[in-house]
């Protein structure tokens, strides 16, 4: 399930395997699904990070809401600014 959180991440960010971006799921001790995400600029000066949890049923969603997370701070314009080179 951690996986599914962390791939759920990925695609709504729609990153590759060349973007800047950190994903960890993790079962907890309660047995909720813990997700922490990261996206550096290019050059690794700006960073964004959010974090979410839910029960292990939610893990695609809590993947898709910590994206939207990322997005609001801009991880968007980060990932299209690194595949612009």
């Amino acid at each position: 399930v951690a996986v599914l959180a962390e791939r759920a991440l990925l695609r709504s960010l729609a990153g590759g395997c060349l973007a800047p971006i950190a994903a960890l799921g993790s079962i907890q001790a309660d047995g909720q699904l813990r997700l922490v995400a990261i996206v550096l600029s290019g050059n690794g000066k700006r960073r964004l990070a959010a974090e979410g949890v839910g029960t292990p049923d939610e893990a695609e969603p809590l993947g898709q809401r910590v994206a939207e997370d990322l997005a609001r701070q801009g991880a968007i314009e980060l990932i299209d600014a690194v595949r612009r080179g």
